[in-house]
């Protein structure tokens, strides 16, 4: 790949694969109360999507050392038509970076994200948010929850081997290294926003934006666990943000969590309390 060139579009119809989740920002009722045309595409997807021409140009390494930072800035409904243009902005000894940008059938930009390529693996010396156990009952959606308490409780996960074929259909990916049991990283990010979920009583809520720097692929069978910790909380336009540092790491089923190593770090960025539609956009 050299400088000025565009990777193969990536087309694919949007699913909304979280209609029947606790978030009710994905369902058409709910979503309508905020001013949306129906239920949103979860952003986690959209993520996805992007990944796409980046594993098919990279090839499994960027898993293990490639990164993405991107920001959602309209919805994507069920049944669209989304396609992922990607194009080479650097390419040198030490890194290679992709623009990607995702629009929908009306030629509408509804994602803006910069992928890259590292040529060496990512120092893993950075410390990711401590361990904390999930709390008994989740706290009110609340900045005052999230001032008082700044790390969110730990989720521990497991990509089952069961799940792949249909996970991929959803997804619409055909890169192969999925059908080796090989976690897809947009179920690895959607464990950011399930650690919020299990904390934090937050409902309906919307992802933003997110950065994340992969370390290693996760595969079936391992336990993959997320970590958060609160970095900054502000209201713009009358939405409540957090900003959150995210970590996470994997391990044998049967290893210690302190054998874990690394898979991801990053920061992901959510609008916990949306306001509703005809509400002021003004300061609480």
């Amino acid at each position: 790949m050299q400088s000025g060139e565009s990777l193969p579009l990536w087309t694919v119809v949007a699913q909304n694969d979280a209609a029947d989740s606790g978030n009710e920002i994905h369902d058409d009722t709910v979503a309508r109360q905020y001013g949306f045309e129906g239920g949103l595409v979860p952003g986690i997807t959209v993520y996805g999507y992007m990944t796409g021409p980046l594993v098919a140009a990279f090839g499994p390494e960027w898993l293990d050392r490639g990164g993405m930072e991107f920001r959602l800035r309209r919805p994507v409904y069920e049944g669209e038509t989304v396609r992922v243009r990607a194009e080479v902005t650097r390419r040198d000894t030490a890194r290679s970076e992709v623009e990607i940008v995702v629009r929908n059938a009306a030629d509408e930009v509804c994602a803006l994200g910069t992928g890259w390529m590292l040529a060496d693996p990512p120092e893993r010396g950075e410390t990711l948010p401590p361990r904390r156990a999930l709390p008994e009952e989740r706290w009110p959606a609340e900045r005052r929850s999230f001032e008082r308490e700044p790390v969110l409780g730990s989720v521990e996960s497991v990509w089952k081997e069961e799940r792949i074929s249909a996970y991929l259909e959803q997804m619409q990916d055909p890169n192969a290294v999925y059908r080796d049991g090989v976690a897809h990283p947009a179920w690895i990010l959607r464990l950011a926003n399930l650690v919020v979920d299990r904390s934090v009583a937050v409902n309906p809520w919307i992802h933003v934006s997110s950065s994340v720097q992969n370390l290693r692929r996760a595969r079936a069978g391992e336990v993959v666990e997320t970590r958060a910790r609160v970095l900054d909380l502000f209201e713009k336009n009358g939405h409540e943000y957090v900003d959150l540092s995210i970590g996470m790491t994997a391990r044998p089923v049967d290893a210690a969590p302190e054998d874990a190593v690394p898979i991801l770090r990053g920061e992901h960025r959510a609008i916990y309390k949306p306001r509703r539609k005809g509400e002021p956009g003004a300061a609480r």
